[in-house]
């Protein structure tokens, strides 16, 4: 009924005030700008729905989706090839954003460290034991893509730190980042989960910045010796970014259109490439974590079968010998 509403009147609108040559243009800008309010009053419906019942699960989960950057994957134009995703990745981050299960049928416990996941389903994309080297994978894809963007602003920028390490610490920042006339910027990725139970008592904007703030911690001495800044560059699974990170993409736009290639003019275009980029990696990267989880899953539990099977074919053949 409202769409009917919304679209009579603005053809009744443009047909008696205005042009031809201005019609489509303004009917469409029009209809956005009206199906987006529409929108937010169902949000802010929903939203007080959750409330209502104290579904605290369902409140972080629309907090975490709503977030600045969680539908650039979604809006985007795949106008590279680093901005491409197949069609199960794109079905999986569908999942992910409607807070499906990675498939319809899930174990109940998780395989490598027993913990029940009958309501945490998103467990399998967090699990310390569970595909640790598919998470380092999706990390390392961010970095790259971040390199690669900084090469292309003209910036520099170096990925082998082994000099700023002492000894065996975890102090190992991703990237240094150097602007013309600036002091050197240590960048370091991390990738959260806004949805997880356990985060039950903050907001997804209250897990991300309490990520940063542990980062910057962890770095701060290591900053202060080489006389260099910090940049937390803080994600979640969704694609939201934290300040941080946003204000460094920011700079390596800006960097781009007065130093770069002449290749980058646009501002706005720039800034949109890095964040459809960082977006898409960060859901090729989830949608493989929860594969490869899959994958296990689906190992153990015939290897479990198998061993059953072999047991009771071991009694039953010791049951005859007895007879």
């Amino acid at each position: 009924y409202i769409h009917t509403y919304i679209h009579t009147y603005i053809h009744t609108y443009i047909h008696t005030y205005m042009d031809k040559d201005r019609e489509q243009a303004w009917a469409q800008g029009l209809q956005s700008r009206l199906y987006g309010a529409y929108c937010k009053l169902r949000l802010a419906k929903l939203r007080r729905d959750c409330d209502d019942r104290k579904d605290v699960a369902a409140l972080r989960h629309i907090d975490a989706i709503c977030a600045d950057g969680c539908s650039v994957w979604l809006r985007g134009i795949p106008a590279r090839h680093t901005m491409e995703m197949s069609d199960d990745v794109y079905v999986h981050a569908c999942r992910l954003r409607l807070n499906l299960p990675f498939f319809d049928i899930m174990p109940a416990t998780c395989p490598k460290c027993g913990v029940s996941i009958a309501h945490d389903q998103q467990y399998i994309y967090n699990c310390p034991r569970l595909c640790k080297n598919t998470r380092n994978n999706r990390h390392e894809s961010i970095v790259h893509t971040l390199l690669i963007k900084a090469t292309e602003a003209n910036i520099l920028v170096c990925k082998n730190l082994s000099h700023l390490f002492v000894n065996d610490s975890e102090q190992r920042p991703d990237l240094q980042i150097g602007y013309r006339n600036a002091t050197d910027t240590l960048v370091d990725v991390m990738v959260t989960n806004d949805t997880r139970a356990s985060e039950d008592s903050r907001t997804a904007a209250a897990v991300r910045d309490k990520a940063a703030a542990e980062k910057r911690a962890r770095y701060a001495a290591m900053c202060a010796a080489h006389g260099m800044s910090f940049t937390p560059f803080i994600v979640s699974i969704h694609g939201a970014c934290g300040k941080e990170a946003q204000e460094l993409m920011r700079d390596m736009a800006v960097h781009a259109v007065n130093h770069g290639s002449s290749r980058i003019s646009d501002y706005g275009e720039f800034m949109s490439e890095v964040r459809m980029e960082v977006a898409v990696r960060i859901q090729v990267g989830t949608y493989e974590i929860g594969k490869r989880a899959m994958m296990t899953c689906l190992h153990d539990s015939n290897r479990h079968a198998a061993r059953v099977t072999n047991s009771s074919s071991s009694s039953s053949s010791a049951s005859r010998r007895a007879r």
